[in-house]
């Protein structure tokens, strides 16, 4: 495709005539890919097709125009969703496919998908004088911009075309971690590529300093993302020669200083409302899988878990109870008496909309963006948040199941494990769990959590062997 590059200096108005051209000192477009003056941004660029004969959605004869979305009012094309500055108007790596189709939205539609990036071939408009046609294609992208990913620019993230949109629908997996969970994060990783089925991608959001750490997990399925592509500006790593009990800890003049476990929160939130899928899976760097686990079920638009402990909250669990108190100031909802419900456990699933819904009314209720919120209080949980906000919303609730486990067998105290202590955790777990969590700070060597995994394993692969036998008698 021949490389065209737009410059406007107020070169175009819009009318019902469709796009037509302003008159300058020079009266002309300018394809040679400058401005006259280098300090002139580039405009956004909007094609009205409703109104032309001449643009059309459909880029040859065999690929026939998107029909238009059903809804009331007058349907135009959606053209460029931002501005964009000239070396990303034409960036051939923004996208894969090139005979991509623009979408259609009616007028009085909410956008189709924010996170999807599509294109058109522009050959000629309309004038006053009549059709002009340009001397070579344009290809117009559409590539909004992603809050906390790159304000300025379009995130090359979201390299997303529509040959891969139905992968949108497959539920993503998230990990936040950092240099010290890299064994256990390895063990993840490995159970992941093993074990768990159906999903669309993994995504490893590490601090910017651990990123050649963790580089080596980077695959077709696995990406590594920096924490910064999250986080606002004003919130920076301190140092790391600056650390109190080998903890990083951000800061700003906003807040106070807030810990790594804080962040890994905030890249929860953050992550969940940017990146171009429907549903997360979030996952620990400390959970193993020791069996198979399917996710196709939890797609979009089917229902998810939600994990609703009832009257767990007592008033005796400090922590908890504060968790609670402050969750329900920040979505600005009634404190509940103890005992309350417990939200918080491994392998959670999450909705982008209704992440994005929290995040929203968080921000309406503080008057604060939802970071700066959240480092005032610092006394939250990410997942008290969305169990609170979900259960007070009729309209979110729907789009989740309750259930009162996961299916994690999990291990929260300090005491570390030992061999024999971790198979009797394994043998603790029911047949409807595919995984286990020993936490991070209890300090149990990865060494042994490898050879437990690797010793359950093969008693399953015992125990399926003496079974087998005995259902093919039956059917005999």
């Amino acid at each position: 495709m021949a490389r065209a590059w737009l410059s406007f200096k107020g070169s175009f108005s819009m009318s019902r005539d469709g796009i037509t051209p302003r008159r300058s000192r020079h009266n002309r477009l300018n394809l040679t890919g400058r401005s006259h003056h280098a300090a002139t941004p580039l405009l956004r660029l909007a094609a009205t097709a409703a109104n032309s004969k001449n643009v059309s959605n459909a880029d040859t004869s065999h690929r026939p125009a998107v029909p238009e979305l059903p809804g009331a009012g007058r349907s135009h094309r959606e053209t460029i969703g931002s501005f964009m500055r000239s070396r990303a108007l034409l960036d051939p790596s923004m996208l894969r496919d090139r005979h991509c189709n623009i979408r259609s939205t009616p007028r009085d539609a909410a956008a189709t998908d924010r996170a999807m990036v599509t294109a058109r071939k522009l050959t000629s408009f309309d004038t006053p004088q009549g059709p002009v046609a340009l001397s070579a294609p344009i290809l117009l992208l559409r590539c909004p911009r992603i809050p906390g990913l790159n304000a300025k620019r379009p995130a090359r993230v979201l390299n997303v075309t529509a040959r891969e949109k139905h992968a949108m629908n497959h539920v993503a997996l998230l990990t936040p971690t950092y240099g010290r969970d890299l064994e256990l994060c390895t063990l993840l990783c490995e159970s992941v590529d093993r074990h768990v089925k159906s999903f669309s991608k993994h995504y490893l959001l590490v601090p910017d300093c651990d990123l050649s750490l963790f580089s080596h997990f980077e695959s077709e399925r696995r990406i590594v993302l920096p924490s910064s592509k999250f986080l606002p500006k004003w919130l920076r790593p301190l140092p790391r020669i600056i650390q109190r009990k080998r903890r990083q800890y951000w800061w700003s003049f906003r807040t106070m200083p807030v810990s790594g476990w804080h962040v890994q929160q905030y890249l929860k939130i953050a992550a969940t409302t940017s990146l171009p899928h429907h549903r997360y899976c979030i996952l620990d760097s400390d959970i193993v899988f020791f069996r198979d686990f399917e996710l196709s079920r939890f797609e979009y638009p089917n229902a998810i878990p939600l994990l609703n402990m009832r009257d767990e909250v007592t008033s005796d669990q400090f922590r908890h109870s504060r968790w609670v108190e402050t969750s329900h100031e920040l979505l600005g909802l009634p404190t509940p008496p103890l005992p309350a419900s417990d939200f918080i456990g491994h392998i959670m699933f999450w909705d982008k909309e209704t992440t994005q819904a929290m995040a929203a009314r968080i921000e309406a209720v503080t008057n604060l963006h939802w970071v700066e919120a959240l480092s005032q209080t610092r006394e939250f949980s990410e997942y008290m948040l969305y169990g609170y906000f979900v259960e007070n919303d009729a309209g979110f609730s729907a789009r989740h199941t309750r259930t009162p486990r996961t299916q994690c067998v999990s291990y929260w105290d300090d005491p570390k494990l030992s061999r024999d202590e971790l198979n009797q955790l394994l043998r603790r777990a029911g047949k409807d769990d595919v995984a286990f969590s020993v936490a991070s700070f209890s300090g149990t060597p990865v060494e042994t959590i490898r050879a437990a995994v690797e010793e359950n394993a093969a008693v399953q692969t015992h125990r399926t062997a003496t079974i087998e036998p005995k259902g093919l008698a039956a059917l005999c």
